[in-house]
C-alpha cells in the first residue's frame, strides 16, 4: 500500500508540475491519488489494545495469556516479552 500511495503521489506530483496538463490527466491523477490514500488507510492495522493474542476481539484466550504473566515485574529479565499484558 505504501508504494502504490508513493506512486500515486509521484504521479501526481507530475501532473501538478507539467503547465500543460490537461484537466482530463489532473482529473486522472486526484481520482488515483484518492484511491491510493483509501487503499493506505485501509491497510492501517490498528491493534486493540488489551487484545494480547492479536485476534482483534477479546477473549479467555487473552486471559489466559494475562494469568500466565500474572507477578510479573520489570525487573524480570524477560519484561520485554510480558510487558505487553500489563494493561494498568
Amino acid at each position: 500500500a505504501k508504494a502504490v500511495l508513493q506512486a500515486a503521489v509521484n504521479s501526481a506530483k507530475a501532473v501538478a508540475d507539467n503547465a500543460a496538463a490537461s484537466q482530463t490527466q489532473v482529473d486522472q491523477a486526484v481520482s488515483d491519488l484518492t484511491i491510493a490514500v483509501q487503499l493506505f488507510r485501509a491497510s492501517i492495522h490498528t491493534p486493540i489494545s488489551g487484545d494480547l493474542n492479536g485476534d482483534n476481539s477479546y477473549s479467555v484466550g487473552d486471559i489466559a495469556i494475562m494469568a500466565a504473566y500474572y507477578g510479573k515485574t520489570s525487573d524480570d529479565p524477560n519484561w520485554q516479552l510480558y510487558k505487553k499484558a500489563d494493561l494498568n
